[in-house]
């Protein structure tokens, strides 16, 4: 589905439990020796599935199909909720498929009233015993349950074949629930690990002047003196510049789950990481990628406040460099400079020699000893840029033309798109040129016709300024026609440069 309507009068072809057919019935024939579910007057919806609620009331069960949600997993099981479960089996009631876990267990007593409190492994193994016999799906274990109660607890489910779910208990810890067999990890939570390195000294090993300090292996801290790990830092990279999430809301994040950090620890843990750690791979990426033939490239405008020598309101540029489509290593390297100047391609770029994919920005003609490709998907937006709202008016035929040309063009390249680079070169030759050689007496002669200054008239201008670099693509099979690889890297960082 793609509209937010009902489609009506379909046929539906279900092979191997997979949909392979979907149609007006007119046009999708039911296969021979098929068989046929009667769908008249029923609605079939795209199953999605809640993979933890809490299920409170049974009128929220029709709510959860009428949005499309057809398995929900309970997480906060009690016997009502097992009859629930025997009630939308049996057809008496309206619900999505449900699984339900056990009461939850714990290890002390707690507020909710449907938490078993368990203090020993022969508890243990009864209430696993006895909850896999009332129908429960899983078992649910809390954060305070005892070493060996959650080893009794996970043995006795493997014996009865049942999976354990919930939470991380405090004294087991992450690595031992990862290793146990615990299918699923219902809260993320944070634990403090202290790692004490002691040395020892053999008395009897000096007497034999053999070595005699012993000093055991600790890991090496991702950052010295720091409670920073490995994941708890990419955790904070990735929030940030993946999902565009700022530290002031990372930091109230943190808060919540009982552990407060303050954003500006938050910037050290990124700032100090990134110099020790991330650099030098960095570094490693940028050598790898100017061994490549072609390259795409792109900036965009970003605020810093407070930085060293420069007004708030003055721009800053993002820059984007990256291999391209056909590549054998995906290589995409951000750059911040303090402006938008030509040279910080130049520096960047000072050791390649290819094709550099890119808009018609001037600063890019500071980088020498390469062949500039520019952007058909640019001048394609000059040209929509010029369509006036009413279509059918005089003024949208040569905006319109000027689209048109840039589609056949964008047409043969999906139809080259699984050719090899010398037969694409041969093709885009013998199918293109012609229609780029026809745009161009086109665009010259509709430039006498219009006023510089309007929209059309510098959407043409736009083009013929820069005709030469426009058709470098014809030179070799492996260029692209359009600069997207390296717009489409940059947008995500454009949605989220204000956080």
């Amino acid at each position: 589905m793609n509209m937010e309507t009902v489609l009506e009068k379909y046929n539906v072809i279900i092979k191997d439990g997979k949909i392979v057919k979907m149609g007006k019935a007119e046009k999708i024939k039911i296969p021979k020796n098929a068989t046929v579910i009667e769908g008249s007057g029923k609605y079939l919806t795209p199953g999605l599935m809640d993979m933890h609620v809490h299920l409170w009331y049974k009128d929220d069960l029709e709510l959860y199909l009428a949005n499309g949600v057809t398995t929900i997993r309970d997480m906060f099981g009690n016997f009502s909720k097992l009859s629930m479960r025997s009630q939308i089996e049996k057809g008496e009631i309206l619900g999505p498929h449900l699984y339900v876990a056990s009461p939850i267990i714990n290890g002390k007593t707690q507020t909710f009233d449907d938490k078993i409190v368990i203090t020993n492994p022969e508890e243990a193994e009864k209430y696993v015993k006895e909850f896999k016999k009332l129908g429960y799906d899983f078992i649910k274990v809390y954060e305070t349950l005892t070493r060996d109660v959650y080893d009794a607890i996970i043995e006795t489910a493997k014996k009865e074949n049942i999976t354990v779910v919930g939470h991380v208990p405090s004294d087991v810890g992450i690595e031992i629930v990862l290793q146990s067999g615990q299918k699923s990890i219902e809260h993320s939570e944070i634990s403090i690990v202290n790692i004490y390195q002691e040395t020892y000294e053999c008395k009897r090993c000096k007497k034999e002047n053999r070595p005699g300090v012993f000093n055991p292996y600790t890991p090496e801290p991702v950052l010295q003196h720091s409670y920073a790990t490995a994941s708890s830092v990419a955790w904070t990279m990735y929030q940030k510049f993946v999902q565009s999430v700022p530290l002031y809301r990372q930091e109230k994040e943190w808060k919540q789950m009982g552990f407060p950090l303050s954003r500006a620890t938050l910037s050290n843990w990124i700032i100090k990481t990134s110099e020790e750690w991330l650099i030098p791979v960095v570094e490693k990426l940028r050598e790898e990628l100017l061994k490549e033939k072609y390259l795409h490239a792109d900036e965009t405008p970003v605020q810093v406040l407070n930085e060293d020598g420069k007004k708030n309101t003055t721009k800053s540029y993002m820059w984007v460099f990256s291999t391209s489509e056909n590549s054998k290593r995906g290589v995409r390297i951000f750059k911040y400079a303090t402006g938008r100047s030509g040279e910080n391609a130049k520096e960047f770029l000072k050791d390649f020699r290819g094709y550099l994919h890119t808009d018609a920005y001037s600063g890019y003609g500071k980088v020498e000893d390469i062949h500039h490709c520019l952007c058909w998907a640019h001048v394609r937006r000059y040209f929509t840029d010029a369509l006036p709202k009413d279509m059918s008016s005089p003024e949208a035929t040569l905006p319109a033309t000027g689209v048109a040309y840039c589609n056949q063009l964008f047409d043969w390249e999906r139809k080259f798109k699984n050719l090899t680079a010398d037969e694409r070169k041969k093709m885009r030759l013998e199918k293109e040129k012609p229609v780029l050689d026809s745009f161009w007496s086109w665009a010259e002669n509709s430039m006498k016709k219009v006023l510089p200054k309007s929209k059309i008239g510098k959407a043409l201008q736009y083009a013929l300024n820069h005709k030469e670099k426009l058709q470098t693509y014809l030179e070799d099979g492996n260029c692209l026609i359009s600069n997207n690889i390296a717009e489409n890297s940059i947008k995500p960082f454009t949605v989220g440069r204000k956080n």
